[in-house]
């Protein structure tokens, strides 16, 4: 599979953001084509963007049935957004 892609911030002076996408081999000669997009500008978007993305590769090497993998990325997402929001000062 040849892949080309282009990414275009709708503001560059808004500095380090959330968005990614990836590619990542599975087995069986297939490929996860992967979008995400964090909430945020700045080191706390960008660093949770890099656990998201560490989470998704992990997960995807484990090579689950994608309704299994969506369950679970879904129950990391909701871990890091209470973490985020534990951190959060009132």
């Amino acid at each position: 599979m040849e892949v080309a892609c282009r990414y275009l911030p709708a503001a560059a002076q808004l500095g380090v953001g959330g968005d990614w996408y990836d590619v990542i081999p599975l087995s069986g000669a297939r490929v996860a084509l992967v979008v995400g997009d964090v909430v945020g500008h700045g080191i706390h978007a960008a660093a949770a963007m890099g656990r998201l993305w560490s989470a998704v590769r992990t997960l995807a090497d484990v090579d689950l049935p994608p309704d299994e993998f969506l369950t679970h990325l879904d129950d990391v997402v909701i871990c890091l957004s209470a973490e985020v929001s534990s951190e959060v000062p009132a």
